[in-house]
């Protein structure tokens, strides 16, 4: 009886994990090195995007929120709404950085896995990958959200509006 409870729950958890067709495993076997390559691809084109979006956002916290909001502090006009943007700013790109870290290392496991001896299990690294991935396209999003924000309340401010 025991055997069987364990059978049956070894059986739920295989299926959840190869929950993918034959025709699928066999694609993924055939294709194993071509698969990789590809992974290889979009490590490298990932790599490059994440030192651009690193630089891109160090430029805009170091070389425009933060100057804007010192000088309107020593103005004795420190804007709430801006300083609350800078806060969530800097606390969304650390969280970018944390996801990408993720997001990398799980894309290099599944790079390094064996796809020909394990496809099931390889499928189900690829969709963890994947969402990873699209946690850190959530946070980019996030990000030009917050840049826009800045970048309105600027203009309210130069226009007077505030």
């Amino acid at each position: 009886m025991l055997f069987c409870q364990i059978a049956l729950c070894f059986g739920v958890i295989s299926l959840d994990a190869t929950a993918i067709s034959g025709r699928q495993i066999a694609a993924i076997t055939k294709n194993c090195s071509t698969i990789k390559q590809t992974l290889q691809t979009v490590r490298t084109s990932d790599t490059r995007a994440r030192t651009y979006l690193g630089s891109y956002y160090e430029k805009i916290y170091s070389g425009f929120i933060v100057p804007l909001n010192l000088r309107l502090t020593r103005n004795n006009t420190p804007k709430t709404e801006l300083t609350e943007l800078q806060v969530e700013f800097s606390d969304r790109r650390t969280l970018f950085n944390d996801d990408y870290i993720n997001y990398q290392r799980s894309l290099e496991e599944l790079a390094n896995y064996d796809c020909v001896a394990h496809p099931s299990d390889f499928y189900g690294l690829l969709k963890a990958v994947r969402e990873k991935r699209n946690t850190m396209v959530k946070d980019v999003a996030k990000m030009r959200e917050i840049i826009a924000s800045y970048v309105e309340q600027v203009k309210g401010l130069k226009n007077g509006t505030e």
